[in-house]
């Protein structure tokens, strides 16, 4: 879907630098995105049963984001 121009710097230009599809993100939308997998994780612990899935939410990080592949797919 296409970025609104909006979401893209100043919405006067009519192309941006950055691609014009998907979206942005912000401090606020990864922490908003951190705690939803936090709570699907409190209400739903008893019912995961992929184990690589566990093994990466126990030892994920920010810093390493890139190596929980899993984790960001939730």
């Amino acid at each position: 879907m296409r970025r609104p121009r909006v979401c893209s710097g100043d919405p006067s230009k009519k192309r941006s630098s950055t691609s014009p599809y998907g979206t942005t993100t912000s401090v606020a939308m990864i922490e908003h995105g951190i705690q939803l997998v936090a709570d699907y994780i409190e209400d739903y612990w008893e019912e995961m049963w992929f184990i690589d899935m566990l093994n990466q939410l126990l030892k994920y990080s920010d810093e390493n984001k890139g190596k929980f592949d899993i984790v960001a797919a939730m």
